[in-house]
């Protein structure tokens, strides 16, 4: 059994088709039993009435709403603290994710501790997106021995490692966080191709918040990992692959 951890912000239009796309997956996936945990992170539209319809039309879906909107950040640690799986598949609301991606990741979640993915139809992005998500893999892959395709995609985890971390960012580099952290412990990881919906060209990182969380992040990140803790983080991630 996984959790899916759905996190939503203005989603009203988004959520529905998400969490039926979850749904869809999992039957694909080998009827893998999912409980879905939906956080409203302080939505101005109709997303709480949206989650309140889905809640009455699926008995494994629960929610958690924020008052006032607090970043990705906070919404993925609440999830962690309320699954009840052993395994946490995080999901953005705003149907980014295609069935074959999501289906795909959830037949692989037990092939290695984490379960990582990375883009195939990258030309979909603009290509200014593009070479920022370039530059910022590049970074953190040299900077930190990682031998990732891509650094900053959030995947599926261990519930229990997830509780065990301490997590700095609260917006777009938590993910590249996650994974720096986790792998460095040692930790196995699996890579799947995945493919981006064309409308998810339409949501932007660059934004004055995202460029202090990025920065923020991987200097309090580059502290822990290099100094602080550095005989914590001082592992050589395995890569498991499909037998040829």
């Amino acid at each position: 059994m996984i959790t899916i951890g759905i996190f939503a912000y203005n989603e009203e239009q988004d959520l529905p088709v998400t969490v039926q796309t979850v749904i869809e997956a999992a039957k694909l996936a080998n009827d893998i039993p999912v409980e879905i945990i939906i956080v409203n992170d302080g939505s101005t539209d109709n997303t709480e009435k949206v989650i309140t319809d889905l809640r009455g039309k699926y008995s494994n879906i629960s929610s958690i709403t924020h008052q006032e909107n607090t970043g990705i950040g906070t919404a993925i640690m609440d999830i962690v603290n309320a699954a009840s799986c052993d395994k946490i598949c995080f999901v953005p609301g705003d149907d980014v994710f295609t069935l074959y991606t999501l289906k795909t990741m959830l037949l692989s979640a037990y092939k290695a501790d984490i379960i990582l993915h990375y883009h195939i139809n990258s030309e979909v992005r603009k290509k200014g997106r593009a070479f920022l998500s370039f530059l910022f893999t590049s970074i953190y892959k040299y900077v930190f021995n990682l031998h990732l395709i891509y650094v900053n995609c959030i995947g599926i985890y261990p519930a229990q490692l997830l509780k065990e971390i301490n997590i700095r960012s609260k917006r777009h580099s938590i993910a590249a966080e996650l994974n720096v952290k986790i792998l460095l412990q040692g930790y196995s990881y699996y890579e799947v191709g995945s493919y981006m919906k064309p409308q998810a060209n339409k949501s932007s990182a660059l934004t004055l918040s995202n460029l202090i969380d990025v920065i923020n992040t991987f200097v309090l990140v580059l502290y822990e990992v290099k100094i602080r803790d550095r005989d914590k983080y001082n592992k050589t991630p395995v890569r498991v692959v499909d037998e040829v």
